[in-house]
């Protein structure tokens, strides 16, 4: 709701317009007014609705027209006044002033007042409704622009406040937003509005709202409940005017009776009752939900932004039920019904331009194209990494609760390099190397995709990662994560590495290379030089990737040579050779985890400067670090095998 309005009162002249702001201040009439009054403000603790109103009268001498024109530029509703017992003025409201204010686009209610009705009776001549509706209604079938219209008389002081009443009204409860008055009905934002709301007091899900469930209600957005006889009432009126399908059989308001009732209160003049409705439930003028800025949370530079514990829960719910047919699997119109009260429609990111977001189908016949819950929370996963406001957003449209977190900041990297663990639970992966050297297709494997032999601009792909490894005792274990590849631009790595915040949100570096040119190799190095010299403040564990063929694989290459005497210099694994042609990635992608979990295998300073205090947690680090020694042993053996092995196992 606005917190203040500006009324512009406009007219010719001698039609009484500033005799109306003068009675509404002083409540008594004179016949002599000064031609133009300042500016009057009202303060909003003596108006209703407790907001400023700013009331601007306005010249009527036709010489001043661009000082009308001025103030007409900051009116939130017009109040536009004519002689009823004028001729030429009452012409002109049709034949000038609202012509004018369309051609000016002034997308602003207005007000028709007819003053002077004392000449031809007053409000009580029994003709008056009769002869204000012959003149009125072929303006409202011409100029919908035309809010309200009603007479008065400022020499008897006749239905003066009422007037100025009507304006602020037009203006904190607009018709516009929510009523269509060509067809006679709720705007499909309105209506997409209430129908969420709906679904949100439908508490039990039963599609309907039980007299308990209405009540509540009631009082939320009122501060009082329904009478027995007021909730009788309710369903009389819906039922005498929807029976088929406004009360369900069981007594209920359905929603289509719910929707009827605020058409009924819109047609009736109660606008104020739906838009209190909609405003108790976040809704701005314009039909739109906000983002609670007290639930993103807040970062530091080593930290990143997941879904919460409770935000897992409420998805996870929302697919269930959004799974009609109980397959598992959300096909594309379950989808589009989930995400229906969404105005701009699923995982929207306001204007940006995205590349495809990945996931793994379902292997399911004739069911490929249908998202698993799998699928369904990594697309979650790569929202937050998108846009933490939009997702936040969008959850509030599919009704998570305000009394709730749903995302949550991770612990900073430099904590979990304290505990030597790794908490996070989505590991970001970025991609980068020369472009045309079939990143997207590495991107796309990800996820079980064919490649394409192409890049793409950018792409991401999410999938839950499974890492095995054995603990100091040879007790093997599992580590399940959401790893999420980020295939970067080539012309935005350079932004990317002078850029704290991103690299320190980076867990793993996928750097890729073309075996078969070696311009691409050094393309590659210079990603890995540029990546050292962030150290010792930002270190960041990678996996060097070489894109073979089998000759190449079989009889090897240059760049591939350069690239295993780098690595032996270094004392890195090797390169990982994957057959994109033949989408055979190997174990690449646990690797990706496999590094993110013990990132000393590529960074032997990973540790560096971090140490412990107090007898438990120099134990903890201790048993820790033979652990971590278990698994590097494990890791870098994996590693010489697959470089002696001929091909890649799938």
């Amino acid at each position: 709701m606005k917190d203040s309005a500006t009324i512009v009162v406009v007219g010719d002249e001698s039609v009484g317009k500033t005799s109306i702001i003068e009675v509404l201040i002083t409540e008594k009439f004179q016949e002599n007014v000064q031609p133009v009054l300042p500016v009057v403000v009202v303060p909003k603790n003596v108006t209703p609705e407790r907001v400023n109103v700013s009331i601007v009268d306005t010249p009527g001498d036709p010489r001043q027209v661009a000082k009308v024109d001025d103030d007409l530029k900051s009116a939130d509703v017009i109040v536009l006044v004519y002689d009823v017992n004028n001729e030429l003025s009452t012409k002109r409201v049709s034949s000038h002033w609202l012509p004018k204010f369309r051609a000016a686009t002034l997308n602003v209610p207005i007000i028709l007042v007819g003053n002077k009705i004392d000449t031809r009776g007053g409000i009580a001549d029994p003709t008056a409704a009769a002869k204000m509706e012959e003149f009125i209604k072929p303006i409202m079938d011409d100029f919908r622009e035309v809010d309200v219209c009603i007479e008065c008389s400022a020499k008897t002081v006749s239905n003066i406040s009422e007037v100025f009443y009507f304006a602020q009204k037009a203006v904190l409860y607009p018709t516009g937003p929510v009523y269509d008055v060509d067809k006679h009905c709720l705007k499909q934002d309105a209506r997409t509005a209430l129908r969420r709301i709906f679904k949100l007091c439908d508490k039990d899900g039963d599609s309907g709202l039980s007299d308990k469930e209405l009540n509540d209600f009631q009082y939320y957005c009122f501060n009082v409940h329904l009478q027995k006889d007021e909730m009788e009432g309710v369903k009389k009126v819906v039922r005498e005017s929807c029976p088929q399908t406004g009360i369900n059989p069981d007594g209920s308001l359905s929603e289509e009776g719910f929707i009827f009732l605020h058409t009924l209160f819109v047609q009736k003049g109660r606008l104020e009752t739906t838009w209190i409705v909609l405003r108790k439930f976040g809704y701005d003028d314009n039909m739109r939900l906000h983002v609670n800025k007290s639930q993103i949370p807040s970062c530091n530079e080593d930290q990143t932004i997941e879904i919460s514990d409770d935000g897992i829960a409420f998805l996870g719910n929302l697919f269930a039920a959004a799974d009609s047919d109980a397959d598992g699997m959300l096909s594309a119109s379950e989808l589009r019904k989930l995400f229906a009260d969404c105005p701009d429609g699923p995982f929207h990111v306001g204007k940006r331009v995205l590349g495809d977001r990945l996931t793994r189908r379902s292997d399911e016949p004739g069911k490929d194209a249908h998202m698993t819950l799998e699928a369904f929370m990594c697309r979650w996963a790569m929202y937050v990494m998108d846009s933490v406001p939009d997702a936040l957003l969008t959850l509030r449209y599919l009704g998570y609760p305000d009394d709730k977190a749903p995302l949550k900041a991770t612990k900073g990297k430099r904590k979990d390099r304290y505990n030597r663990t790794v908490s996070k639970q989505v590991i970001s992966v970025a991609v980068l190397g020369r472009d045309g050297d079939l990143k997207t297709d590495i991107v796309r494997g990800h996820v079980g995709l064919p490649p394409v032999g192409v890049d793409a601009s950018s792409a991401m792909s999410a999938a839950d990662v499974t890492y095995s490894e054995r603990d100091r005792n040879d007790v093997p274990s599992e580590t399940v994560k959401t790893v999420v590849l980020n295939q970067i631009p080539e012309e935005s790595m350079s932004s990317l590495f002078a850029t704290r915040s991103k690299l320190e949100a980076i867990d793993v570096m996928c750097i890729v290379f073309n075996a078969d040119d070696e311009e691409s190799f050094e393309k590659a190095r210079l990603i890995w030089q540029a990546l050292e010299a962030r150290k010792p403040t930002i270190k960041i564990p990678f996996v060097l990737v070489a894109c073979v063929t089998q000759d190449i694989l079989a009889n090897g290459s240059p760049a591939l040579e350069a690239a295993d005497k780098l690595c032996a210099e270094r004392d890195f694994p090797t390169a990982t050779r994957v057959l994109i042609e033949d989408a055979e990635f190997g174990s690449l992608y646990s690797d990706f985890l496999g590094v993110a979990l013990h990132p000393e295998v590529i960074c032997q300073d990973y540790y560096d400067g971090v140490s412990a205090s107090g007898s438990a947690l120099v134990t903890a680090a201790k048993w820790t670090a033979i652990a971590v020694a278990s698994g590097t042993l494990i890791y870098g053996a994996k590693r010489v095998y697959d470089y002696y092995t001929t091909k890649p196992s799938s």
